[in-house]
């Protein structure tokens, strides 16, 4: 006869049979709970029978453990008790599989494979929506401008190439995100961890110039000109930053199956992606319907003798005339400010987008010409500064029309020549832009006013 104790020992398995049991029955999961009752329940049963077997065989001097069940039957039972148990703890003690795991599986697959790349997906087809290159954010933008240099294309169309290589990256990363969960977590995680990066870049330069009031001012253009500020952006990337971070995949049961897996459809979807990407239209010139100047017939001279005719004296001149708005406007100018400085300010194709000339003398003598923002604070302060009052250098401010009127501040150069570009293009540039012109040629030029030397230097003309 084989005694409790016996049986018992006979039973135990060590830590590495404990780990190999749970990873070979990972597949077949059942609740904690349901191992632990029913480990201590049978653990119970076979104690009392063993203590009452051994009670019997003291007092009658044989076994009475066959008139409640055999010996075999009640191993076999005791065995899958035991190996459930050693299956459970060896669960418990496993990091990946402890208690609350299921609650972490559920959120990788409803923030990982379902909230962030749905979210992802969104502000790319508003990017290529819009297609407004003006939306990127400050270093994405300088990037973009720091490789056109590399690729002799003009920058309307390295714009219009970049906008879309950006906007088919996040097509890609949403399909790998829904299609292989092996990679979805840690796909998840680079990208809002870029993204909350971006927006730190624009939001700490904003709040240590202008406050609080200035980080909330804005949008980040991560979903179109209509988005949300980046302070609400930055709330809403951290926190699915963080679920990202604390969800987990369900453990694979072959590592191989897993990388492959879901992989031809990721491909599948971002060939769709790069489709639609390619078939987008670019956007096309605008068309400029310049005002007709009004015929101006004069009157007959009366000829006396008091009024002889004079015959004019024909003067040659040395002044160059404005040459005028061209025929089209492209979608959008991204000025290279650093190639204006000895240039001819005519010369300009987004300089020559006024939509009134400029005064007749403005290639005459010393001018400052300045590109500005109604709605932009530097602007205003540096017109306040340095060009309120009386002005004894001819001024010419002209406005970039991408603002809200609403949020108008008030002009307070007061002597300054006023002109607006043509609505309609969009200007990537940051005003304010400061230039110092001489015969109608840029001699210098201030893109920072927060740089003192360089803003002095222009205004004085060394």
């Amino acid at each position: 006869m084989i005694s409790g104790s016996k049986r018992f020992s006979g039973a135990k398995l060590t830590l590495s049979q404990a780990q190999e049991i749970n990873s070979s029955s990972s597949r077949h999961r059942v609740e904690a709970p349901t191992f632990c009752e029913r480990s201590v329940r049978l653990a119970r049963a076979v104690s009392a029978r063993s203590a009452c077997s051994e009670e019997m065989e003291a007092r009658h001097g044989h076994s009475a453990t066959m008139r409640f069940a055999s010996p075999g039957s009640m191993e076999r039972r005791f065995k899958r008790c035991t190996k459930r148990s050693c299956i459970f703890f060896a669960r418990a003690s496993n990091p990946n599989d402890s208690v609350g795991t299921m609650s972490r599986h559920r959120l990788f697959y409803i923030v990982s494979r379902l909230v962030i790349p749905l979210w992802l997906l969104g502000g790319a087809i508003v990017k290529l929506t819009e297609r407004n290159p003006k939306l990127l954010p400050p270093p994405v933008l300088s990037v973009v401008q720091f490789f056109n240099g590399w690729v002799s294309v003009t920058p309307v169309v390295w714009l219009d190439v970049s906008m879309r290589a950006i906007v088919f990256a996040e097509f890609t990363l949403v399909a790998v995100m829904l299609c292989m969960p092996r990679f979805a977590r840690s796909v998840a995680i680079a990208i809002l961890s870029l993204f909350c990066i971006i927006l730190l870049s624009l939001i700490v330069p904003a709040f240590v110039t202008s406050g609080f009031t200035g980080a909330w001012k804005g949008s980040c253009g991560c979903f179109g000109s209509g988005g949300p500020n980046p302070v609400v952006m930055l709330a809403i990337d951290f926190t699915l930053l963080v679920l990202a971070v604390i969800s987990r995949r369900r453990p694979a049961h072959d590592a191989a199956e897993s990388v492959w897996l879901g992989l031809p459809s990721a491909v599948t979807l971002a060939c769709i992606g790069a489709a639609v990407v390619v078939m987008v239209p670019p956007r096309s010139d605008i068309a400029i319907i310049a005002p007709t100047p009004e015929l101006v017939v004069p009157a007959p001279a009366v000829v006396t003798e008091r009024n002889p005719p004079t015959v004019p004296q024909v003067v040659p001149s040395v002044v160059t005339p404005w040459p005028g708005m061209p025929a089209s406007a492209d979608p959008y100018y991204v000025p290279d400010f650093s190639t204006w400085r000895g240039s001819r300010l005519d010369s300009q194709a987004m300089a020559r987008l006024m939509t009134q000339p400029p005064p007749a003398t403005i290639n005459t003598g010393t001018w400052f010409v300045m590109f500005y923002r109604e709605d932009c604070d530097h602007c205003h302060d540096l017109l306040q500064s340095h060009f309120s009052g009386s002005l004894t250098t001819p001024t010419l401010t002209i406005a970039i029309p991408d603002t809200d009127p609403a949020a108008s501040l008030e002009m307070p150069c007061s002597e300054c020549q006023l002109r607006t570009l043509l609505k309609g293009p969009e200007y990537v540039l940051t005003t304010p832009v400061l230039l110092r012109v001489v015969d109608g040629v840029i001699t210098d030029l201030v893109t920072d006013p927060e740089d003192r030397a360089a803003l002095d230097r222009c205004l004085a003309g060394h």
